[in-house]
Formats: structure tokens, C-alpha cells, sequence
């Protein structure tokens, strides 16, 4: 077993995860592989998707030709790879939709975004698959700044702050935003066999420490580079939308779920980055961000700082 420090958890794996500093505390988690069985049927079912289902006994990921993921009571994990299935591919569902959903068993906001650490809080970019959180996260990297987490952003309340836990010490990014920030995409290994993108290993300023989330940033494509308030009707349904284990909620977690995004609004700044398709501009927009975010966060109340927002829920 592989034993590992994610999200502020001790974790015992029989998968490899990352290159990270191993502990030796009693493990919090346990990822094991096992036999899982027939899926159960979407009519018994609390909740089901095309590839998963949540039940009585834990949420099931299940991906054809690649296979099946238990997650359980946010403590337990159980993975059932198809026969030729290797340790990278599981790797990735591991930290990504297997994460994202032992946390929010655990009771955590989950964003879909990257994070980076920006005068001792943390700043997250949240968006769509191939909007560019990564990409902004790199970019800010190579600015100097600590990488915190990589696509699943995991937020405790600590009274009425908001705590980001750091994640795994890496990156995944496309050969193009590599090569536009003067890295070279050869030297890396590939996410998965047959997936372009590229693992960029944090070896460098990877933030260790718990640290308060100051602002998310919603991204959407545009023409010119440019950062613009939401009002707080519009970040918590921008935070509903990008959160990452939304599809996995049901009855009082719902409920939960909708008071921690209002929480957020009340405590974070929201704002909307309109980011440039041409990875040219990638670090410009970088420095636009790192410059907000040493301000106090922008809303829609007040341009240069957080103010009361009250949101009809």
C-alpha cells in the first residue's frame, strides 16, 4: 500500500496517486482494489447517471472498458479496473470524480476548479471542461505563485471562512498551453495513453497549508481579457453550476449544498473573467488575476471591496 497526504486527509492506496510526500499517521482513507459486482439497476437507485449511480451503499462510477469505482461513507473506496486497465487512467479517476465525491461524503464544498495560492489565500478558477482553469493555473504558477489544487477545489468552513485543502502536486494541461509558456510538453508523460494532455509534475511551489479562499473566478471565453463583478444572485448560481459533485446530490444534501454556496457569496469574492481563446494572451491575463487578487475581492456592491450580499434563496 502507498500511503499519501490529499486534501487534508491521510490517505492508504493500493493505486499509486502522486509524487507526494508520503505519511505515516494512521490512514483516514483506504483505496483498495476489489471485486464490486453487477451495478445496481437506476430504479433502486437514490440518483443515477449515465456513468454513475448513488445508493444506500455509496456513489458508483463505473466507465466502459475502464471499469468501476465504490466510493463509501467518505472513508473507503473500492476500485474493479477491467483486466487491461493501467495504474495512470485509474490514477486520474481517482483524483478527480473519486475525490470529488468521498469529499462531499465527508461534507465539503467541491468547486470544478484549479486553485492557486495569492498572498497567503487561496484564488480558484472555475469553468467548463476546456475553459482554461488549468491553463490560468499554470500560467500564475510560472508568475511565481503556489499551485494549490488542479480541478477539484475542496472547501471546508472553518466557523465562517471558507479553507481550501491542498490537493495533489500536479498539473494536467494540453501541449499547447505548455509550449506557450515556454515549457517543453516532450519532456512530460502523457495523462493517459491515448490522451494528449500532459501530467506537469509540481516539484516547485506547491502550497502544503490549509488556506482561506479570497476569490473564485468564473471563467468564460471572450474577445478582450477583462474581470467583472457578479451580483450575488449570479455567483451562487455560477458556484451551483461549477460544483463538482452537484449531479451526486439528494434531499438533505441538497439543502446542505445550497447554504455552503450561499455561504460562499457572503464570504468570497465571485467575479466572471472573460478569458481570450489565444494562449498569446495567457499571461497577461495571469498578471490581470494576480493583481485583483492581491486587492480585496471585487462584487457586485463594491469594486474595490466585500460588501454585505444577501441572496433570496
Amino acid at each position: 500500500m502507498f500511503t499519501y497526504e490529499e486534501y487534508g486527509l491521510r490517505i492508504s492506496s493500493a493505486i499509486p496517486l502522486s509524487n507526494r510526500t508520503q505519511s505515516r499517521e494512521p490512514a483516514d482513507v483506504i483505496i483498495r482494489l476489489g471485486y464490486i459486482g453487477a451495478l445496481p439497476h437506476a430504479s433502486e437507485a437514490t440518483k443515477a447517471g449515465t456513468n454513475f449511480r448513488v445508493t444506500a451503499q455509496g456513489v458508483f462510477l463505473f466507465w466502459d472498458g475502464i471499469g468501476t469505482i465504490l466510493v463509501r461513507k467518505g472513508r473507503d473506496i473500492i476500485v474493479d479496473p477491467a483486466q487491461k486497465t493501467d495504474d495512470r487512467t485509474l490514477r486520474q479517476l481517482l483524483l478527480g470524480p473519486a475525490f470529488a465525491a468521498l469529499l462531499h461524503q465527508r461534507g465539503r464544498l467541491i468547486l470544478h476548479a484549479s486553485a492557486v495560492a495569492i498572498n497567503d489565500g487561496v484564488a480558484a478558477f472555475a469553468g467548463n471542461p476546456g475553459q482554461g482553469k488549468s491553463s490560468l493555473a499554470l500560467a500564475l504558477y510560472a508568475l511565481g505563485h503556489d499551485i494549490v489544487a488542479d480541478d477539484v477545489t475542496s472547501i471546508e468552513f472553518d466557523g465562517v471562512v471558507p479553507i481550501v485543502f491542498p490537493s495533489s502536486p500536479q498539473i494536467n494541461v494540453w501541449p499547447e498551453t505548455l509550449s506557450a509558456l515556454t515549457y517543453d510538453p516532450a519532456t512530460l508523460s502523457k495523462v493517459e495513453h491515448n490522451y494528449e494532455k500532459r501530467v506537469f509534475p509540481v516539484t516547485e511551489r506547491f502550497s502544503m497549508r490549509r488556506l482561506p479562499l479570497r476569490n473564485v473566478y468564473v471563467l468564460r471565453e471572450g474577445d478582450e481579457a477583462a474581470i467583472e463583478s457578479l451580483s450575488a444572485q449570479e455567483a451562487f448560481i455560477a458556484l451551483i453550476q461549477h460544483s463538482y459533485a452537484v449531479k451526486l446530490l439528494d434531499g438533505s444534501d441538497a439543502a446542505t449544498h445550497v447554504h455552503q454556496c450561499a455561504a460562499l457569496v457572503k464570504t468570497t469574492g465571485v467575479c466572471k473573467v472573460i478569458v481570450p481563446r489565444n494562449l498569446v494572451t495567457l499571461p497577461h491575463v495571469a498578471q490581470m488575476i494576480a493583481d485583483a487578487a492581491r486587492q480585496r475581492p471585487l462584487t457586485s456592491n463594491d469594486s474595490t471591496g466585500l460588501g454585505e450580499r444577501s441572496i433570496d434563496l
